[in-house]
């Protein structure tokens, strides 16, 4: 797999906050939740192949809905940690030998191709890119003071942007921020984060609203609606 370019798809999560219900196979419009995006890096022409992290107990029950869904870009299927960043770390391993790579969220559904050929566009520029969208409320600082909470400031959101997935390396950039994190890497929210703790240089591309993270069930009717606004049932 030298000089391609892979992709992890990160689903290893329990869904605590869902239920109980494990993220990847949550239902969404009666598919997997996981099958979104996975045929949306399908259809990408910037995407050589893809690695699939789900947790131990469901490596038989992914590896049966790939062979079910004739995915053909999906190559290693492989058991996550107890942590996001262990299941990344899952991930390189499986990947050695891609010379880029993109990190997302299974929990984001609703990428679409275009995102993903910006991200890799800017990451070949710079060797590291993420997309972003700028924060719309007004963010306040709180703290606890006895049994209250307390707005003790109100931040200035004018450079302030969240970061969405699919996060894009080079590979031997993210995989020295994993080396340098070392046990540490659980405390970094993202997998930017690590590169920017090393002092790398990360690209911010345009990302887009639909591009949402599902957390609760009540982001549910809000990603149906997008997918039924699309017209299908898959992303585009």
């Amino acid at each position: 797999m030298s000089g391609t370019t892979g992709v992890i798809v990160v689903g290893a999560g329990g869904g605590r906050r869902m239920g109980g219900v494990e993220k990847a196979f949550l239902p969404l419009l009666d598919r997997p939740l996981i099958a979104y995006s996975v045929e949306a890096f399908e259809r990408a022409p910037e995407i050589d192949v893809i690695c699939l992290v789900v947790s131990a107990a469901s490596l038989d029950r992914m590896r049966s809905l790939v062979r079910d869904s004739r995915w053909r870009k999906v190559g290693p299927v492989v058991a996550g940690g107890d942590s996001r960043q262990e299941s990344v770390r899952a991930g390189l391993a499986a990947l050695e030998s891609c010379e880029w790579l993109l990190v997302h969220d299974a929990a984001r559904p609703l990428v679409a191709g275009a995102l993903i050929a910006r991200g890799v566009r800017a990451a070949r520029l710079h060797g590291a890119a993420i997309p972003v969208v700028p924060v719309r409320d007004t963010i306040k600082r709180v703290r606890s003071q006895g049994d209250a909470q307390i707005v003790v400031e109100t931040v200035d959101r004018t450079q302030l942007w969240a970061a969405q997935t699919p996060q894009v390396f080079a590979s031997h950039v993210l995989r020295e921020a994993f080396e340098a994190a070392g046990a540490h890497a659980a405390r970094f929210t993202d997998d930017a984060s690590l590169v920017e703790a090393m002092g790398r240089r990360v690209a911010a591309v345009e990302g887009e609203q639909d591009n949402v993270k599902l957390t609760y069930p009540s982001d549910l009717p809000l990603v149906e609606e997008i997918l039924r606004r699309r017209g299908a049932a898959s992303p585009t």
